[in-house]
């Protein structure tokens, strides 16, 4: 079952931050766990949550792309995996999601740029953006003549925020989608 599938059941998805260390992030799958907690979807490394009250939990690989604060990092997906199954960043409450495809990969940044904006430079890097909007930046990049971008509302729904994952499909290949903090769910298309 994908994450797609059970939140048409469930209403919200949650990547708790902090709960896949940095340390175990070197551009490969890593084996996480995607169980329901309290009617929502939830992912974490280790068994702890769903010994401590979580249901129907099974293990995935995942390609995980940490958040840093007032920086960047970015990662490689294979366009055809063989291993990683998902894809998952951090939640998102302002930052901003870039997507780019190479010849072998599709290479996927996530920015937490708090104190200063980006140049269209910096924009035309990536071919595909998710961006904030409500604040100043998102301002900004609403804007910016972009080929494809996305933009999510910042907002707090009872501490809810925007989230991000990708599935791979044999058939398919990547799908990237984003739920914002009204539950409703978007795919991303990229190019």
């Amino acid at each position: 079952m994908t994450v797609l599938q059970k939140l048409e059941k469930l209403k919200y998805f949650n990547l708790h931050t902090g709960t896949i260390p940095i340390r175990d992030y070197e551009h490969q799958p890593i084996e996480c766990i995607l169980y329901e907690l309290h009617n929502k979807l939830m992912i974490c490394r280790g068994t702890n949550n769903i010994s401590s009250g979580g249901k129907n939990g099974f293990y995935v690989d995942v390609y995980y792309l940490p958040f840093q604060a007032n920086s960047g990092t970015y990662i490689d997906v294979p366009l055809y995996s063989k291993h990683g199954t998902y894809f998952f960043t951090d939640n998102l409450s302002g930052c901003c999601v870039g997507f780019k495809i190479e010849k072998y990969s599709i290479r996927i940044c996530h920015y937490n740029l708090t104190n200063r904006l980006f140049s269209n430079n910096d924009l035309s890097l990536y071919n595909t953006w998710l961006l904030p909007s409500g604040s100043t930046a998102g301002k900004y990049y609403q804007n910016m003549n972009l080929r494809n971008k996305y933009i999510y509302q910042i907002g707090n729904n009872h501490g809810k925020r925007t989230c991000i994952w990708g599935e791979y499909s044999f058939n398919y290949g990547w799908i990237f989608f984003y739920q914002t903090p009204d539950f409703k769910i978007h795919q991303i298309t990229i190019f």
